[in-house]
Formats: structure tokens, sequence, C-alpha cells
């Protein structure tokens, strides 16, 4: 109870203590199996634990990764929509959390360079490394991953380049302008987001119009192929 007494929050529902709960399981798992590489009290720094809490946090993160891709394919088999859209507006959103708190962390301090770096860096790597390196594996064992659902795929990558003409417009093009710093205001920050929920909403609307189109067509051939 000691362990999870930090870590144990009042609550005013069921939610409420089931959220708590499962919050205190999860970092009390996460304490008991991962190594804490700080500095100790004498102020020598543990650095001899960093490469195994590194590889152990690696796995815990592998490990949710799964668990999240298990409940997705889950919703995908009960609901009937694609997974692609799944992975647009829910994963993805998960996924992205991360990489939120560590603009705001470095924002705040005032390295907007930084923050921008750490996103560009991070859809990079997703993109070349989160795709290619699972593919080429996959290809050296002989069986190649089967891209499902493209036209889904082919519309957010459309949406997808609305964001990214956004983000030029507001951060490349003042530099292109030999404009030497520039800000990260607030009505920039109110741009992105209110075009991340266009955007949303949008493909979703898009989205739920196709798939409806898609059940037409099914139903008439259906129909077809009786008479």
């Amino acid at each position: 109870m000691a362990l999870l007494y930090p870590y144990v929050q009042p609550f005013t529902s069921a939610a409420s203590f089931l959220f708590s709960s499962l919050s205190c399981i999860i970092r009390s798992l996460l304490m008991v199996t991962i190594p804490r590489a700080h500095v100790t009290k004498d102020g020598a720094p543990s650095s001899s634990l960093y490469p195994l809490s590194f590889l152990l946090s690696f796995a815990w993160v592998s490990f949710w990764s799964f668990v999240i891709s298990t409940v997705v394919e889950k919703y995908v088999e009960i609901s009937g929509i694609g997974g692609g859209y799944y992975g647009v507006v829910l994963v993805c959103v998960g996924a992205e959390i991360p990489d939120t708190i560590q603009c705001v962390s470095v924002a705040r301090r005032g390295y907007g360079s930084m923050a921008i770096a750490n996103v560009v860096g991070s859809q990079v790597i997703n993109i070349l490394v989160g795709l290619g390196l699972p593919w080429f594996i996959s290809g050296l064992f002989g069986s190649p991953i089967s891209v499902k659902g493209h036209e889904d795929l082919t519309g957010a990558g459309a949406f997808l380049l609305v964001g990214v003409g956004v983000f030029a417009l507001l951060l490349i093009l003042p530099i292109a302008m030999n404009c030497r710093k520039p800000k990260l205001s607030a009505w920039k920050g109110k741009i992105m987001c209110g075009m991340y929920a266009l955007i949303l909403v949008t493909y979703s609307a898009w989205y739920f119009l196709l798939l409806k189109d898609e059940g037409r067509k099914s139903s008439g051939h259906r129909t077809g192929v009786h008479n």
C-alpha cells in the first residue's frame, strides 16, 4: 500500500475510482520493473542502469502498442469500420501524446525551434522507419504485408497534405521571406488546432459517405445476383 500511496487520488465516481485504480497498478508495475536511472543521494549518476532502463521502457511501450492494436482490431471487427479510420482518428492521438508533452515542455523554456524539430523529426521517423523497418523485416521472411482499405488511406493522405500546407504557410514561409525570428504566436496555434478539428470532421464525413456508398453498391450487387 505504501508503494501505491503517492498515486492514490480521491475519487468522486465509479469511473474515477476505476481510472485511479488502473493508474496505481500500471505505475506500480513500471516502478517495480524499470530501475530508476537517476542521480543518487551522493550526487553520482547511476549511469550503468541507463541501458537497462531504456530496454525495459521500450519493452513496455511495445507491450502497450500490442494491446492498443489488438483492441482496435476488435473494434474494427465489431463495428465494421476500416482500420485506417481508427488509425487516423484514434490510434494516432495516443501516439502523439508523448510528442505533445515534449513540445510543450521545450516550448515553455523558449526553445521553439526544438519543439518544431521534434515534431518534424518524429513524423519522419514514424513514416520512414516505423513503416519501412517492419516491412523490411517482414519481407526478409517472405511474408509481405498487404495494405487493405487503400481508399481510406488515400483520403487520409489528401487531408494530411492540407495540414502540411498550413504548417508550411505558418512556419516555413516566414523563414523563406527572410524573417529571421518567426514567432509561434497564439493565433498560429489556434489556426493549427482549428485546422486539425476541421480535417478530422471533414475526413470523418467523407469516410462515412464513402462507406455508405459502398454499402449501397454491395446491396445493389446482391440484388442483381438474386434476380
